[in-house]
């Protein structure tokens, strides 16, 4: 009975080869279909041939037909599909890609950046890994509809994808060295406990506050000194570098002529 087929579609070929070579050459049968992508994925070495690299059963059979025919053709890029155009209508594989790449638009929240193209790359990566797992096929039904009409919408919308498709948050700036000033001093922020707390002490009448960011001299910051007491009052520099030198008197001076250091009542 296998014979008897066997025989009847080589006649049959064999006529269609006679009357209308170009219809005889125009499809390749599935087992020889199978047998040149063998071929190829075993000659092409280093060259993925699986997925949307497949070629499509259509381009394999315009190649076999020119090669049947001697006759070389030119073929359009828009002919050049894929195994994948072949498993899926038009219509949702644009609409999939067009909700794939619309994530590159979305507006991120303030502290987190845009979705990059590598996460475009994963994402749709991710999608057939789930497709495969499914192992949603890639052919018509029975009706003439295409299973992944459906799977790919619902592969898009999943948790495993959404979440290569979430906004990262932004590397935070590093902070700044400090500044120094004209006398050649770092600015820096008091070390005394009551840094950033006002405080006032009597002078001629009249009081003064403590600024919340002073300039430490750089001989007081290097002996551990601060600028303020831990009650807030702010700590005379000319004092602790000059020592009874110094140009200010502790009666007249509006910061206390004590240790930068330990708060003696001694230079620094």
């Amino acid at each position: 009975m296998v014979l008897s087929e066997a025989q009847t579609l080589a006649v049959q070929q064999l006529r269609l080869q006679l009357t209308s070579p170009e219809s005889a050459a125009k499809h390749v049968s599935e087992a020889e279909r199978d047998r040149r992508m063998a071929h190829l994925k075993s000659t092409l070495v280093g060259l993925s041939i699986e997925g949307p690299m497949e070629p499509g059963r259509k381009v394999l059979d315009e190649c076999a037909h020119q090669e049947a025919t001697g006759q070389l053709k030119y073929l359009p890029p828009e002919k050049c599909v894929s195994r994948m155009h072949e498993a899926v209508s038009w219509a949702e594989y644009d609409r999939y890609v067009t909700r794939l790449f619309a994530h590159l638009h979305r507006e991120a929240p303030p502290g987190f950046g845009r979705v990059s193209v590598s996460q475009i790359v994963e994402a749709d990566r991710k999608v057939f890994s789930k497709l495969i797992e499914q192992d949603v096929k890639p052919q018509k039904a029975g009706d003439g509809s295409y299973p992944l009409d459906k799977a790919l919408g619902e592969a898009l919308t999943s948790y495993e994808v959404s979440f290569c498709l979430m906004h990262l948050p932004l590397k935070g700036p590093s902070a700044p060295p400090a500044r120094p000033n004209k006398r050649g001093r770092d600015e820096q922020p008091s070390k005394g406990r009551g840094r950033g707390r006002a405080s006032s002490s009597k002078g001629k009448g009249h009081s003064k506050s403590s600024p919340s960011w002073v300039s430490i001299p750089k001989f007081i910051r290097d002996r551990g000194g601060v600028a303020s007491l831990p009650s807030g009052e702010a700590v005379c520099f000319d004092f602790n570098i000059h020592g009874d030198k110094c140009k200010c008197k502790p009666d007249s001076c509006p910061r206390k002529h004590v240790c930068a250091k330990c708060f003696g009542n001694h230079p620094h």
